[in-house]
């Protein structure tokens, strides 16, 4: 019975914690817009990352003067990869303003894609499925 409470407060606590998973995306970093419609673009996501990166680094630089020999690699901590992969992805799909495409944009032009291949016969044809011969 004591481990149902226990086990009940620690989930209770757990989902009221206000935690963050990307560190970069809370205040410090990343300023506030005064028009909140708008959201961030991935200018300033990639500023923040930046503003991010640099802390984390001179925080990592006084470390390893006070502990020498720690063995880890130069300019690495956590998040860093996920980040870099994200951006690389990212990079080339955003608008030169730095405004995400629209999510829903994809299954629009996906459900016109299908709406007029039905009618052209060549890929009726092709989308057919084989028939065994003898």
């Amino acid at each position: 019975m004591k481990f149902k409470h226990t086990s009940s407060l620690f989930l209770l606590l757990l989902f009221c914690m206000n935690t963050y998973a990307q560190q970069w995306l809370q205040s410090p970093y990343l300023k506030t817009k005064a028009d909140s419609n708008l959201g961030y673009n991935f200018y300033d996501i990639q500023r923040a990352f930046q503003f991010y990166e640099t802390k984390m680094i001179e925080a990592k630089e006084e470390k390893t003067v006070k502990e020498k020999g720690t063995g880890e690699i130069e300019g690495s901590f956590p998040g860093k990869n996920l980040y870099k992969r994200w951006e690389w992805y990212n990079e080339q799909r955003v608008y030169p303003t730095g405004v995400f495409p629209a999510v829903e944009m994809v299954l629009k032009e996906y459900e016109q894609f299908k709406s007029k291949s039905r009618c052209h016969p060549v890929l009726q044809r092709a989308t057919k499925r084989p028939t065994p011969i003898g």
